[in-house]
């Protein structure tokens, strides 16, 4: 072999060897963090890859290295891919409640569907906002409206006004 053949074939080698331990060492030590409920550590950078390991939300992951949207990671004693998109580079934020622990279930107290007089409001086109636009001119008289929607008719009612009606 050439001197000139020998070192292109170094070249040929060593090239690829010392660029894959740069980026093993840009990795070194970096952590990522567990961003959804779960991730699942697959053996190969691909949907159907064989399952390794689940990771609960907020776990650390060493990163190993990087191929396209996937990330080789080490948990513990175990190595795997995760997709990127449930990592990232800070600990998830925990959630905070406004409702102190002692609180009565909300299930319970909750109002569960609009009052009879919303429901007919709305169903006659009737808003809020409509209510607050109205003008001095047109004063709508809503309790009286409600007092009209207490008042029931019966069928024999209804059939005597529509016999004197008809006469």
């Amino acid at each position: 072999m050439t001197d000139f053949l020998r070192v292109r074939y170094l070249n040929l080698v060593t090239v690829p060897i010392l660029v894959l331990a740069l980026s093993a060492v840009t990795y070194a030590g970096e952590l990522v963090y567990v961003q959804s409920k779960q991730a699942k550590l697959l053996s190969i950078p691909a949907f159907d890859g064989a399952l390794v390991a689940t990771v609960e939300k907020g776990a650390a992951l060493e990163k190993l290295a990087l191929q396209g949207r996937w990330v080789k990671v080490s948990h513990g004693d175990q190595q795997g891919w995760v997709s990127q998109l449930l990592v990232g580079p800070r600990p998830p934020l925990a959630r905070e409640s406004v409702i102190d622990d002692g609180a009565a279930d909300l299930k319970q107290n909750a109002r569960r569907r609009a009052s009879a007089t919303t429901s007919t409001a709305a169903a006659r086109g009737l808003r809020n906002d409509d209510r607050a636009r109205q003008s001095d001119d047109s004063v709508a008289d809503y309790s009286a409206l409600t007092e009209m929607e207490g008042f029931a008719v019966s069928d024999d009612e209804a059939n005597k006004f529509l016999e004197q009606g008809m006469q």
